[in-house]
């Protein structure tokens, strides 16, 4: 006999009680109700999905203009009208008053069953029709993105439950169950997946904004409590605004009620998620009190994954970066068993910590290690640009037609598609691999990318054709990224008789520096938008290895300040010139500069210079664990073993009792 989870009790529910549930299957109900408006285009799929296992149909209409009504009426759906007044439960509420069944089955119109689905569900509320203890079901619901197919978010969902005249919806959005004033008791049931296409990549941004005003409606009335904080919270995660996602976390945890088993089931498991992670942010928060409450949760929910892997966050951020790749490494480990009651969107992440990993192999020095990883994510998702332009990185300095036949081992070169990411890739890192797969995709694709033509010109040394295609672009729409590559062209083929007869198209953003260039103006004025221009052109001079014009480019910024030294430091470093970067990172005694001249020379695998380096700074918090994670690597290293033994003595002699040990 099989046994069903419920998050309210230890034990396990095997029906013996055959008698009774056959007296109750007799004459057991079955209402589907859903609401809607301006549904026509998916109202069929959703009606059809329950129609035979509804014994009625309830729709509550809101307000719409097309066939919605006729076409539930013509399937057999009883429709019920109320005027919209942006309160989701209360129109909800509405349908449950005009049902007949002994269970509810509501679904939005967007929503559909699939493979049988609903008489799985059927059976399984046949099942637990007579324990009086479960009042609902939870199912899995898949968010389908319409426009690709692909899963846009997978959680569990109570969309069954029995007609109860105290079950009923509370909040005005992202509304849900109670019964009465407690929490709904339900059984789950993975079985029964249900699909909802209402989220797409184009529309979700929108329908959040919606959501949002209506909670911030419920706030401004007074309405506080455990179901807005935590969606509000939810918003401004989503939104990246990290300050309010906190607060949010602060309102939520006065208002609910706090968890106290291990494993224990939480209707609102994601603010747990989005307080560790605003925490990590916020350097306003301390790293201890950050630290402890990590280590509260993982206490709570030592197997969830997404509880470890903001652990490995939180020492990836602080620069403990062996820690970071263990915790990495734990929390993938542990999604590859994870069933938890509890939510896990860890399968959203998984590629972008599989980068994770290989970028703290590549700060280690250990570039064949990271290749395995950018691979692996290839393998999985060709698309993903991150992975392909680092694995690029690694190829740099490889012969040319081992990469091709790399390359051609991952993307179809005959597939259109493959050939673009491919294409995207290679223009993101200036690669000059660019003009032969360039080639390759123009022989089956006429209608080519502007973009990735305009970079096929600058990457080809052929600057006048990208200034022509650029400008002409411009004339007919004015776009920020054309505006870039027309001021990339003029930079990078120093033509100052095009840039005079096209500076006006250039736009605000480059104006400044193009009049450096090109007309002898002090480089004196720099505000936040025009560093992060000359940051921007100075990093893709640098790609495309024309030494001259990097040069050229960099001769009109004579009066350079700490800042700009900085930068441009940066710019050689990440692409891995690191005795240019060294050579203004020297320039100035600052501690920033010092740490970065340390991880240099790590890399040049001038050791003494490096350990006389982290010496100067060690004591400075902002930076010790950083300097202690690159101090170890010098010990694992090749150094000779003076210099070993001078970088374990700095560890030692700096090492702190602190509540981060692990």
């Amino acid at each position: 006999m099989p046994s069903y989870e419920t998050p309210f009790s230890n034990t396990v529910l095997c029906p013996s009680w055959h008698k009774i549930r056959e007296g109750y299957e007799l004459t057991m109900k079955i209402s589907a109700c859903m609401i809607a408006k301006n549904e026509s285009a998916v109202i069929a799929r959703c009606i059809n999905s329950v129609k035979k296992v509804a014994d009625e149909i309830i729709l509550v209409d809101t307000g719409s203009t097309d066939n919605t009504v006729a076409i539930a009426e013509q399937l057999g759906a009883k429709v019920f009208f109320r005027e919209w007044d942006n309160d989701f439960s209360a129109a909800k509420n509405f349908a449950l008053d005009h049902a007949s069944g002994d269970w509810i089955l509501f679904l939005d119109a967007d929503e559909y069953f699939t493979d049988n689905s609903e008489q799985k569900l059927v059976s399984f509320i046949k099942k637990i029709h007579a324990n009086q203890n479960i009042h609902a079901i939870m199912c899995t619901m898949k968010n389908i993105n319409i426009e690709d197919g692909s899963v846009l978010l997978q959680n569990d969902s109570i969309r069954t439950f029995r007609n109860s005249k105290s079950i009923r919806f509370k909040g005005i959005v992202h509304e849900r169950l109670f019964d009465g004033d407690n929490n709904i008791k339900y059984a789950i049931y993975k079985d029964a997946v249900i699909y909802h296409t209402g989220y797409t990549k184009s529309n979700i941004k929108e329908k959040q904004k919606r959501n949002y005003e209506l909670l911030i409606q419920e706030e401004k009335a007074g309405k506080m409590d455990e179901v807005i904080s935590y969606y509000l919270a939810l918003y401004y995660d989503q939104t990246n605004e990290v300050q309010k996602a906190y607060h949010y976390t602060n309102v939520h945890i006065e208002y609910a009620k706090p968890i106290t088993k291990q494993d224990e089931f939480c209707h609102y498991f994601r603010i747990f998620i989005v307080r560790l992670k605003s925490m990590i942010c916020l350097d306003e928060v301390s790293h201890q009190d950050t630290y402890k409450e990590i280590q509260k949760y993982l206490e709570l929910y030592p197997h969830h994954p997404e509880i470890k892997l903001c652990e490995a966050y939180f020492f990836d951020k602080l620069g403990c970066y062996d820690l970071a790749l263990e915790k990495y490494i734990d929390a993938v480990n542990l999604d590859d068993g994870y069933d938890g009651k509890n939510q896990s969107l860890f399968y959203e992440k998984l590629n972008s910590i599989l980068i994770k990993i290989g970028e703290i192999y590549e700060l280690k020095g250990l570039g064949s290690e990271s290749f395995d990883f950018y691979l692996e994510v290839l393998k999985a998702d060709k698309s993903n640009l991150k992975a392909l332009t680092n694995l690029l990185g690694l190829l740099r300095y490889e012969k040319i037609e081992d990469v091709i036949m790399l390359l051609n081992s991952l993307y179809d070169i005959k597939n259109v598609d493959d050939q673009k990411r491919l294409l995207l890739g290679l223009c993101s890192i200036k690669s000059p691999l660019l003009t032969y797969y360039f080639n390759l995709y123009y022989n089956i694709e006429k209608d080519v990318d502007q973009s990735i033509l305009i970079m096929y010109f600058i990457v080809s040394r052929n600057t006048p054709s990208a200034i022509d295609a650029a400008s002409y672009l411009l004339d007919v729409k004015r776009s920020s990224n054309f505006e870039y590559l027309l001021a990339l062209s003029l930079i990078s083929g120093k033509h100052k008789d095009l840039y005079l007869k096209h500076k006006d198209k250039c736009g605000n953003k480059y104006d400044f520096i193009l009049n450096v260039c090109f007309e002898n103006a002090k480089p004196d004025l720099f505000g936040e938008d025009q560093l992060s221009s000359f940051a921007k052109l100075l990093d893709d001079l640098i790609r495309l290895g024309d030494e001259t014009a990097t040069e050229s480019y960099l001769s009109g910024f004579t009066i350079l300040n700490e800042q700009l030294h900085e930068i441009i430091g940066d710019c050689f470093s990440e692409t891995k010139y690191y005795e240019k970067a060294i050579r203004y990172y020297e320039m100035f005694d600052k501690p920033s500069l010092l740490v970065k001249l340390g991880i240099n020379y790590f890399y040049l695998t001038e050791y003494q210079k490096s350990v006389n380096c982290f010496e100067k700074v060690i004591n400075n918090q902002e930076y010790y664990y950083k300097v202690i994670s690159y101090l170890e690597w010098i010990g694992y290293s090749e150094a000779p073993v003076d210099i070993k033994r001078k970088a374990q003595s700095l560890i030692d002699k700096h090492r702190r009792d602190s509540c981060l040990s692990p």
